[in-house]
């Protein structure tokens, strides 16, 4: 960790570096379009020059610099990275379990360290999943988590937005770079799933007060979850659907 915390010290004191060699870059490209055409003395070479060709080669070797400072970044980050996964390699001999390998136990973990975050960090209420569900058999396809906002624990830190959190999220719970399949995206699949889930009272209530939809990743490079993606917000647009079912409609989030 020492190592990692050294790189990232390095990346920031070399931002200042960036910042000075794109500056220059700009001054030369300026010193271009005010250049002559005519020749001028340079005291360097202490030989007449080309007022506009050495601006030019000005701007190269501006731009040279300023390609070497970036690169400094970009082998710092991979260097950091290279610390990551040697750090990860001793710590699944020492903790197996919590690196799993197949695409199954993948998708288990991942819903794991979901629910975590959403009960410990965000200080919400589990109320169900498919795999747990109210009534009925569990199952493998469905909704991974439904939560309620538990009212005596604070607001999260704002690293989480400053929006407060709503009453109510569904989750689709994903482990790495896995993302959501088209059927979990659409709306009536979610709100089709609620009662299955949590019950139809939980359910209506839900629909009364609006939920949003999120998906929640694992990243086990970081070994962290990440800040949930907000995919759509749920709410009722004041119609009553068959058996009394509450009706809306999804309002996406912006990018």
């Amino acid at each position: 960790m020492e190592r990692v915390a050294e790189l990232d010290e390095f990346m920031e004191a070399n931002k200042q570096e960036i910042t000075e060699a794109e500056a220059e870059v700009k001054r030369a490209e300026k010193a271009f379009d005010n250049a002559g055409n005519g020749e001028h003395w340079d005291p360097n070479k202490k030989e007449r020059v080309n007022s506009r060709q050495q601006a030019r080669d000005n701007i190269d070797q501006a731009k040279l610099e300023l390609e070497k400072a970036r690169r400094k970044n970009v082998d710092a980050l991979k260097a950091k990275e290279k610390q990551i996964e040697r750090m990860q390699d001793l710590d699944r001999v020492i903790a197996p379990d919590d690196y799993p390998e197949l695409s199954a136990d993948k998708g288990v973990y991942g819903e794991q360290q979901g629910r975590g975050y959403m009960q410990g960090d965000r200080g919400y209420k589990f109320k169900g999943s498919s795999k747990e569900p109210f009534e009925g058999p569990p199952r493998e396809q469905g909704l991974d988590g439904v939560f309620e906002k538990d009212a005596s624990v604070p607001e999260p830190e704002p690293e989480f937005g400053t929006d407060q959190d709503p009453k109510h999220v569904v989750t689709e719970m994903k482990y790495d770079t896995s993302e959501p399949t088209a059927g979990q995206k659409r709306t009536d699949w979610v709100d089709d799933n609620l009662e299955k889930t949590v019950g139809r009272d939980h359910a209506q209530q839900m629909r009364k007060d609006g939920y949003e939809y999120w998906v929640v990743k694992y990243d086990p490079v970081t070994g962290k979850v990440l800040p949930p993606k907000k995919m759509w917000t749920w709410k009722p647009n004041g119609k009553i659907g068959p058996g009394g079912r509450i009706l809306g409609d999804a309002h996406p989030f912006l990018p």
